[in-house]
């Protein structure tokens, strides 16, 4: 019989089993490369002609494209419609930043409401660490090309981006070393008296030099990512994996206790969409028509000496309860194999794993996880566009050109071509003949039309109209007449614009998250204050402790035209909706126009405003507020501001003034309105609100009466002498009809229309 007492014997680590680990990531690899051929080969197709090769063909054989082989002579001219039409679309998606809103998770939890407020200053900071301005436009390159890509968000604990020293406890038993959390005020000299809960033994105090980290964002491609084609709801994929290769140096010096094991592997032998990525490094423009020329630049292949890296990630199972990272060296080497690092918080505090990829999909395709783009629409066009220039060219230098007929026996001589040549020969025969030149024939037009509209097509396919790619369109220079077509431009794009919002939404709830769990070193955000100055906030990750939701603002991810704004605003000026004389709507219209400047006072006030603010913030923790009684609140409510400053002066308490000589009412009378709609007044002291607001209210009282009484001079001027009075009509000398400067010239015209009749 088995004693109680003993304990059972623990579970075989599932992240310990390489050998089932590397048969997963086969097995999975193997499923996933099913259907993947001809969506990477289009992709590739895409940048061939994106980069001017284009007279190719592919073969089915070798399972590669090849330069065509065409008849010596046949012109391969190439004008590169396809690549001009799609630097139009991936400028659209390249400028899609839409506004995201931070919402907390549950609106009545403080910790929640406090993340939401962190998250909009945390998501700048993770913005400029993982440089995503830049990565954004390789992802529009990407998306336009290949339909496709995704954004990898993730953390770096790679030592090169800094270290810094943590207190930790370690467990003194030879056997087992487990590291913990420091006890509350822990002295890193002397031992814990609490043992370890492992082995029992001591643990003493240390200093362990951990790195600092950095956030980074990567994109990936079509050819890098393996995962379920048949799950639509990018949402829904349980596993992914993506695949690229690295140099050796670099493969060893990430992975030192597998260094000696590292083998170098041919690129391609593992799948078709390997060899596409790895001649993508080494793919140039188009240099040379020449077939042969063309064959040689095929052979050369890709980049050698790489060593592949396959990235396993997968979301919890029975088999994996917290999910599986696992990464795989040289196709057979498990380096490194453990639960999935990033989760989110759940609501009930607990930890949700999920994959670190976002999908950002150009068109979607029913039934299918592959998306679709214009380019695959756009290169048989260009295609077809190339067949006729090569037929325009050969026409033209075939029977386009003049040729010169000579008669047998005429002996020609000094026959070259040249301007201006003598040609001397003998005619024989009867009758006798000499050289004719017979004019080339005209290249037909329908083949100059045909060129032209395959043009159009392409305008129509990638709806690239001429205001989307900036250009005027002809006879329409009314701002409301472009804002309509760029309306009808950009309506092409809607579904993009959509998808697009809740991908960014998506990607900056991913970022929020990792940021929340690994950033726990100070970040310092340079941002532009209200008041015109550069302020450094402080905050860490642990700073988001509650649940935040990212929500797109709908519509925002459509690029705007200033063009276009600036005509919106003129219009809604002109339908009376936007008042110009309005301080604030006066203030955002000189923004929107770029011209601030021309009011420099307006950043002064706005900074006097804040520091008012400021000091009534100072006030709230004033002591003496707290004594305030019931009875001193209402009586202060009874009273102006100016009575209201003379009473607390009279008990040495110092309120801001307001000068009515020198402000700016209308900006301070904002900056305190938005000042006194924030949570945080809401929480000082009664009385010092009922200050705040009489401080508002009084410069309200002064901006009416300033205003009135600018009116009321502009009504008053009206002058009648001086320099500023209208010269009455026909004063002017010059035009008076019996002004002698008047006569002669008079005089002077009808002399030379006489000179000009006698001739």
């Amino acid at each position: 019989m088995a004693d109680p007492t003993e304990t059972e014997p623990k579970a075989a680590d599932p992240y310990a089993d390489h050998e089932a680990i590397l048969a997963l990531v086969k097995r999975k690899k193997t499923d996933f490369e099913k259907g993947r051929d001809q969506h990477v080969r289009a992709a590739y197709r895409n940048l061939l002609f994106a980069q001017g090769q284009q007279w190719i063909r592919y073969d089915g054989a070798l399972g590669r494209f090849r330069p065509s082989i065409l008849k010596p002579g046949t012109p391969t001219p190439v004008t590169n419609i396809f690549a001009a039409s799609m630097d139009a679309v991936t400028s659209v998606f390249a400028r899609i930043e839409p506004r995201l809103n931070f919402a907390p998770g549950n609106p009545e939890e403080p910790e929640d409401r406090a993340a939401a407020d962190v998250a909009t200053r945390a998501i700048q900071v993770i913005e400029s660490e993982t440089n995503i301005r830049v990565n954004r436009q390789m992802l529009a390159a990407w998306v336009g090309m290949a339909g496709g890509a995704w954004i990898e968000t993730g953390y770096d604990p790679d030592p090169v981006h800094g270290t810094r020293d943590l207190q930790v406890e370690q467990c003194s038993g030879p056997q087992c070393g487990v590291l913990r959390a420091p006890a509350p005020n822990a002295d890193p000299e002397v031992p814990m008296a609490l043992p370890c809960e492992v082995c029992g033994a001591p643990v003493i105090a240390k200093t362990e030099t951990v790195p600092v980290g950095k956030m980074y964002a990567d994109v990936v491609s079509l050819f890098e990512l393996f995962f379920d084609p048949s799950i639509t709801d990018w949402s829904k994929q349980r596993a992914v994996i993506r695949e690229k290769t690295v140099g050796k140096d670099e493969a060893e010096s990430r992975w030192k206790d597998y260094a000696d094991r590292i083998t170098t592997d041919v690129v391609g032998s593992g799948s078709i969409s390997e060899w596409y990525a790895g001649q993508l490094t080494t793919m140039g423009p188009e240099l040379d028509s020449n077939t042969t020329a063309r064959m040689m630049r095929q052979a050369q292949g890709p980049l050698q000496n790489r060593v592949t890296e396959q990235w396993y990630w997968q979301l919890p199972d029975a088999t994996y309860p917290e999910g599986l990272l696992a990464i795989v060296v040289s196709r057979s080497l498990v380096v490194y194999a453990g639960p999935l690092p990033y989760a989110r918080k759940r609501q009930d505090g607990g930890r949700q794993p999920f994959l670190p990829f976002t999908f950002f999909p150009q068109k979607l395709v029913p039934g299918s996880a592959f998306p679709k783009t214009v380019a695959n629409d756009l290169a048989p066009k260009q295609t077809q566009r190339n067949k006729w220039e090569s037929i325009l060219e050969s026409c033209g230098m075939r029977v386009g050109s003049p040729v010169w007929m000579v008669p047998n026996g005429a002996n020609v001589t000094n026959f070259s071509g040249e301007p201006g040549s003598i040609i001397r020969y003998n005619a024989t025969g009867t009758p006798a003949a000499k050289p004719e030149r017979v004019q080339g024939q005209g290249i037909p037009l329908s083949f100059i039309q045909r060129i032209n509209m395959i043009d159009k097509e392409f305008e129509q396919l990638a709806a690239t109209y001429d205001v989307i790619k900036g250009s005027r369109p002809e006879g329409v220079s009314a701002g409301i007449a472009l804002q309509i077509l760029q309306e009808r431009g950009m309506s092409r794009f809607a579904t993009q614009f959509i998808l697009w919002e809740a991908s960014w939404a998506e990607w900056a709830s991913q970022a929020i998250e990792i940021f929340r769990e690994f950033a726990t070193e100070e970040r310092l955000l340079r941002i532009k204050g209200r008041d015109g100055e550069w302020e450094v906030q402080k905050f860490l990750g642990a700073d988001l402790a509650g649940r935040v939701d990212v929500i797109p603002e709908a519509g925002s991810a459509m690029p705007h035209s200033t063009m276009v704004e600036r005509a919106e605003i003129e219009q809604l000026i002109a339908l009376g909706v936007l008042n110009p004389q309005d301080p604030d709507t006066n203030d955002e219209i000189l923004k929107r126009y770029g011209k601030s400047y021309m009011k420099p006072s307006m950043a002064r006030d706005t900074k006097n405003a804040i520091m008012e603010n400021e000091a009534f913030e100072a006030l709230a923790t004033d002591p003496r507020i707290g004594l305030a009684t019931a009875d001193d609140i209402a009586a202060a409510r009874e009273m102006d501001y100016p009575m209201l400053l003379a009473a607390l002066e009279s008990k040495g308490i110092k309120v801001p003034r307001v000068r009515g000589a020198v402000d700016d009412h209308s900006v301070h009378s904002r900056e305190h309105g938005q000042c006194l709609k924030s949570e945080k007044v809401s929480k000082w002291p009664e009385l010092v609100q009922v200050v705040f607001e009489a401080h508002k209210a009084f410069h309200d009282q002064l901006r009416i009466a300033q205003m009135q009484s600018i009116q009321s001079l502009q009504k008053g001027v009206n002058p009648q002498a001086g320099f500023l009075q209208q010269p009455p009509a026909m004063s002017q000398t010059l035009n008076t009809s019996s002004s002698p400067a008047r006569m002669e010239g008079d005089f002077s015209e009808l002399e030379s229309q006489q000179a000009m009749t006698s001739q």
